[in-house]
């Protein structure tokens, strides 16, 4: 994948590399305990999950700071993100 990477330098982003680094809508509030959030980025839906553990009720924007899995790892708006998240 990284010689590809060289070899193909204008590949196109798939969705889980897309929403790294952009807002999103809470539409289910979202709770690490009861494994429950849902987002809405660039009118798709996904599940999340906070990078610290927080509740984050809905409506509020989020910044997609990684992604673990099949869910977007994201933190609320104002916090300071400076370390992106895959795996």
């Amino acid at each position: 994948p990284v010689i590809l990477k060289y070899f193909n330098p204008k590949r196109t982003k798939t969705n889980y590399e897309g929403v790294i680094g952009k807002e999103a809508l809470v539409i289910v509030p979202i709770d690490n305990i009861k494994a429950t959030g849902q987002v809405l980025v660039d009118g798709q839906e996904w599940s999340a999950k906070t990078a610290d553990g927080s509740r984050i009720e809905k409506d509020v924007k989020v910044m997609v700071q990684g992604i673990t899995g099949v869910k977007l790892i994201v933190s609320p708006k104002n916090m300071d993100v400076s370390q992106t998240l895959i795996t």
